[in-house]
């Protein structure tokens, strides 16, 4: 029979669950699969400890002489049978529940394993098919006889029912362990401690039930799984509340770097706009062809440095993770820099100041961050070592544009003048290495010809400016960031919880874009756009996920077939992907679907069109 001791434990174990099943269904929270699943198992182990306490008072009625009696005798023959049938259907519910509640375990489990590899659409499926299975067993549970057996001194269940739950219950803890085994590497430590907990402390509660049948030890275990769960289960709510505020903090101190970056870089595209303007027309009223000669290298030089700024800094349509060459090394760009100004000031002498710029957030990137300490370090010592300079600034800014970050290393000093002949033969270095370029190589400082080889080599570019108010020297390289997915709550909810569909458009044609987000966002889709194919593809490689594609046919660098076959190629990709074309073109529609398209867009006939595609 269940003792008291038992029984008293029991009801302070279904108190205790009772609060904190009250405290987690009034608290406001994302309704994710995780905590469905724990509720689900808080409720079924609520009925299996009030059905526990029931099969307590029900043995205690049916099977003893004068039940409430200390010294009563238990009935080893002729009990009721209509009472014993009830008391018999009522332990294969118990036991039904003790298994739903390890089958929602299991759930949970392949929830964690698999959240991150399947869309929600296939778990589900999943689940209803352990649903099926679960539903299989428990017919045969409820078919199978079961039996209670009663002694002088106890009582036990028995028979074929119960064994064969003993063996699903087993089983299960047996795929769990597998799943964590096969998985040690994608779970959480703290949600793999109450699984692991559970599966030690049922293999200790299958001895004893074995060697003592007359106690109840499983309901115990699972209950004090479930209330160790709670401090594991993820709170979605604290976390998108949190995770809000720091993003609103990081994008006010994003927007103030980017602000001034661009206020700085507009100014730095004007002066030498201005300096060829004035100096055309000096030379247009000078006779000496030397002067004019000279007049023309300062042209040419500033003509340089216009494009190095248009090019090499402000065209972000050229960052692409797919054209740097990838290192997989990770460094952190802040601890970087901060070692750097350390290192330098270490080197300075007492007059000279060092003046240091960052940004509020650094990246952790992919790359080569020894080769590029080592060029960092000779271009700010170089000017640092002249005794003309009593200033030395170190700036950092950046660009970045999803997986890619574009560093531009900016050191500027005061009074050093480097002469443009000398500055075309540091900036036209190229080729392969001599050996003695090899062998300076090993120095801990290069001198500023090596440097431009080494930075080309890694796919980056220099920029040397200088006259009489000073010398600036800008390094420019693409790198590839660090992406911690699990660190973005938002970015993880975002697709699971939004529920207005996504539209994305892939055009250059802005009066197109404007006609179809007036038309979407007054059916409440939700829009996004980008100029070229390349900023969707590596969005979508990304992890961002649309409803509708919509590409226009003509486009610079990349064409909307160009962006399909893209498109096509990335893993799991199944979204519908649909051709902007004008009536003039009607023609190539058929010709487009037969390219992969799912269908063609006729853009003089917008609403009609996107009301036929989008069922609105």
């Amino acid at each position: 029979m269940l003792g008291t001791v038992q029984t008293v434990i029991i009801l302070f174990s279904a108190i205790y669950l009772l609060l904190i099943f009250l405290i987690f269904i009034t608290k406001k929270r994302i309704a994710n699969t995780e905590s469905s699943i724990y509720r689900n198992l808080i409720v079924i182990n609520l009925f299996t400890i009030l059905l526990e306490i029931s099969l307590f008072f029900l043995s205690k009625v049916i099977f003893m002489k004068a039940p409430w009696d200390i010294y009563a005798t238990p009935i080893v023959e002729g009990v009721d049978p209509s009472k014993k049938f009830i008391f018999l259907m009522i332990s294969k519910i118990f036991i039904s529940l003790v298994i739903l509640w390890f089958v929602n375990i299991f759930k949970y489990i392949f929830y964690l394993c698999h959240k991150n590899s399947m869309n929600n659409v296939k778990i589900k499926k999943i689940f209803n098919i352990i649903s099926i299975v679960y539903i299989f067993v428990i017919a045969i549970v409820l078919l199978l006889p079961i039996e209670y057996v009663v002694t002088q001194t106890t009582g036990s269940a028995d028979g074929p029912a119960v064994k064969f739950a003993m063996v699903w219950i087993v089983f299960i803890l047996f795929t769990i362990l597998f799943y964590i085994l096969a998985n040690f590497k994608k779970l959480e430590i703290k949600k793999m401690i109450p699984l692991v907990t559970l599966i030690l402390l049922m293999a200790i509660a299958i001895v004893i039930q074995m060697k003592f049948p007359e106690l109840l030890v499983f309901n115990p275990v699972i209950t004090f799984i479930t209330i160790f769960m709670y401090h594991t289960i993820e709170n979605p709510d604290l976390k998108v509340i949190n995770e809000l505020y720091r993003n609103k903090e990081l994008v006010e101190q994003n927007y103030e770097d980017k602000y001034n970056f661009l206020f700085e870089i507009t100014g730095e595209a004007k002066r030498p706009l201005n300096d060829i303007n004035k100096l055309c027309g000096e030379l247009k009223k000078e006779d000496d062809p030397l002067v004019m000669k000279q007049g023309l290298m300062l042209i040419n030089n500033m003509v340089s440095q216009l494009n190095f700024t248009i090019n090499n800094i402000l065209d972000i349509s050229m960052m692409d993770a797919h054209k740097i060459k990838f290192i997989d090394t990770k460094y952190d760009l802040g601890k970087f820099c901060n070692d750097i100004v350390t290192q330098i000031k270490a080197n300075l002498t007492s007059s000279l100041e060092l003046k240091v710029s960052l940004p509020n957030k650094m990246p952790i990137l992919y790359g080569d961050y020894l080769k590029l300490r080592q060029i960092l370090y000779s271009l700010i010592i170089t000017p640092a070592r002249d005794k003309k300079n009593s200033v030395i600034q170190f700036k950092v800014d950046l660009i970045e544009r999803f997986d890619v970050c574009r560093v531009i290393f900016t050191i500027i000093a005061d009074k050093s003048n480097i002469s443009i002949e000398d500055i075309n033969n540091i900036l036209s270095a190229t080729g392969e290495f001599s050996q003695n370029d090899l062998y300076n190589l090993e120095k801990k400082e290069l001198d500023m010809v090596l440097c431009q080889k080494v930075i080309k080599v890694m796919g980056g570019n220099l920029m040397i400016k200088s006259n009489k108010t000073g010398t600036e020297i800008k390094l420019v390289i693409d790198q590839k960031t660090y992406q911690d997915n699990s660190d973005n709550i938002l970015a993880k909810y975002l697709d699971e919880y939004i529920e207005r569909k996504r539209v994305l458009i892939i055009t250059q044609d802005k009066q197109l874009v404007d006609t179809m987000k007036k038309y979407l966002d007054k059916n409440t889709y939700s829009v996004f756009s980008y100029l070229y194919g390349k900023d969707a593809i590596d969005r979508i490689k990304l992890g961002r996920k649309f409803d509708y594609i919509f590409v226009s046919d003509n486009m610079n660098k990349m064409s909307g077939l160009e962006v399909l076959k893209e498109l096509k190629e990335i893993t799991n990709f199944n979204t519908p992907v649909y051709i902007l074309i004008n009536s003039n073109n009607e023609n190539l529609g058929k010709h487009y679907i037969e390219e992969g398209f799912t269908n063609y867009v006729i853009t003089d006939d917008l609403a009609n069109n996107l009301e036929e595609i989008l069922k609105i």
